[in-house]
């Protein structure tokens, strides 16, 4: 049995059976009234973005699962991590702990993610974008999507991502090189009027 949870970072997932019975209780977001799923052997359940769902075995079972980020919820992950980030530093604010690559670490444990990771996802979804484009609309909301969070980080100082950067890469030079070509990758950007909206 799994209680009544979503998952985390508010991701996407599927959940394989190779072998048994599930029962599935979904909640779409905001409502307290279950869609209940029974899911046997060889079926496969997608689990949206922020849905949360309790899952019982219903007889011995086996199953696979995946979770994963998209833009189409890069949102949700982004304000996920920022909440474990917030909790994180109320922590270590009662216990003085001011290093941050100790900060970050936590965080990691806590939500399997860090700022740092978090900033170099978003940078490299952004150049992704750029130098592989798929489908010109696609690519365009893409864009817009990353480049919006990673203003986000790079503007909001409470979330000290230079301090960051430079703890968990060890390096000035580094923190210093990645941040200057995040802020042209962004300016270049602005200059050809990639929307934020």
């Amino acid at each position: 049995y799994t209680p009544r949870h979503s998952d985390v970072l508010d991701s996407f997932s599927w959940s394989y059976n190779i072998l048994g019975l599930k029962r599935w209780k979904f909640y779409k977001p905001g409502s307290d009234v279950p869609i209940v799923v029974k899911q046997r052997s060889g079926e496969c359940v997608f689990v949206p973005s922020g849905w949360q769902h309790e899952v019982t075995n219903l007889v011995e079972t086996i199953s696979i699962n995946h979770n994963w980020v998209t833009t189409a919820n890069i949102d949700r992950f982004y304000n996920c991590i920022i909440r474990e980030m917030k909790a994180v530093e109320r922590e270590c604010a009662q216990w003085e702990i001011e290093v941050f690559d100790a900060r970050e670490s936590m965080l990691r444990g806590c939500a399997g993610m860090d700022i740092t990771a978090c900033f170099f996802l978003l940078l490299t979804t952004l150049l992704d974008c750029l130098v592989n484009p798929v489908d010109s609309e696609m690519v365009a909301f893409d864009v817009m999507q990353t480049k919006k969070l990673i203003k986000l980080l790079l503007g909001n100082e409470t979330i000290n991502l230079a301090d960051r950067l430079s703890a968990v890469l060890s390096s000035n030079d580094l923190k210093q090189q990645t941040l200057d070509m995040a802020q042209v990758l962004i300016s270049k950007l602005d200059s050809e009027h990639i929307s934020d909206s």
